[in-house]
């Protein structure tokens, strides 16, 4: 019964994460799901499930911290003057800890920050 109930959890627990696409993968114009609820400091909140395009990647030079910026846009935006100031999200389900700063701009833009040496982990996207 044991060995029945930790089959089920793996299963499960592995295909919740299935769906996370790594960051090195994500694709300019492609359309990403948020896997997971993002919460801002302020506290506006963008459920899972949302679907963002994926508009900007950019390389950021910030001296002794090497940055990825990922710049999306929710396609029909229902709140296009809700704001948040940069916040600190943990990405969950990594072998290390990743977490990367994300801010949402007025038209529905939303800006990832995430530090180079995390490029090849688990991203809070999905397809």
């Amino acid at each position: 019964m044991k060995k029945i109930i930790l089959l089920a959890a793996i299963s499960f627990s592995s295909s919740i994460f299935a769906a996370s696409v790594q960051w090195s993968d994500l694709e300019q114009y492609n359309g990403y799901k948020i896997t997971q609820k993002l919460v801002f400091e302020n506290g506006v909140t963008l459920p899972a499930g949302d679907v963002y395009e994926l508009n900007e990647i950019e390389a950021l030079s910030i001296p002794g911290y090497p940055m990825m910026l990922y710049g999306f846009h929710k396609k029909n935006c229902t709140t296009p003057d809700q704001t948040a100031d940069i916040s600190i999200v943990e990405v969950p389900g990594q072998d290390w800890d990743v977490e990367v700063g994300i801010q949402l701009e007025e038209g529905c833009n939303l800006g990832v920050y995430l530090e180079v040496k995390d490029l090849y982990s688990g991203s809070t996207f999905g397809e």
